[in-house]
Formats: C-alpha cells, structure tokens, sequence
C-alpha cells in the first residue's frame, strides 16, 4: 500500500481543529497514526478516519504542545507532517487597581 496523495505541513491556530488527510492506493488497508514513538488511537484528543483511500487524523482543541510532526504508516511507506500551532495573543485590556483589604 502506498500513498497518492502524501501529508502536508500545516499551521493552525490554538483552540481549532487540524484535519491531516492523505490518500493511499488500497481503500480499506489500514495505517497507523504516530507522533514521535508514540502510537495515536480514537479518544477525545484524536480521531481517526478513513473513508475509502482518504484516510485522516482529526485533532481537537490544539495547543501549543501539539506542535511536531505526525506520520502515517501503511507497513510499506510513511508520509509526515508538522503541525505548528500558534498560540493565541493576550492583550491586557484593563489593569488591576490595588486595593487594602481588613481581615476578617
């Protein structure tokens, strides 16, 4: 089984969803999903799909840790990916005033 299509790198923004998708020459074959040495499986972080040869890897609610490289396995090739995550500006609309305050 080999890929079509490969992986892209891609940006995206703290908070979304990141969709890595590629295609492979054998719909139904399976693949493995991986980040660094570790094996990524269906649960609230991660779902994969397949749908005929496209197959994905759904990431929800990125952070700034989810940033790396993800690669997908068909046994006979492997394609990768890097996923920057931009995490999100804050801008200090209002300062705090100080305040004295009694115990008790």
């Amino acid at each position: 089984v080999y890929f079509k299509t490969r992986l892209q790198n891609l940006e995206w923004d703290a908070g979304e969803i990141a969709i890595l998708r590629c295609e492979i020459t054998n719909p139904g074959a399976s693949v493995v999903w991986s980040r660094g040495d570790r094996v990524l499986e269906s649960n609230n972080k991660y779902q994969l799909k397949q749908e005929g040869a496209i197959v994905k890897l759904i990431i929800y609610n990125l952070q700034g840790a989810d940033s790396g490289e993800y690669i997908c396995d068909t046994g006979y090739q492997k394609t990768s990916s890097m996923l920057t995550v931009q995490e999100l500006e804050v801008t200090i609309v209002k300062v705090l005033n100080s305040c004295s305050v009694r115990e008790g």
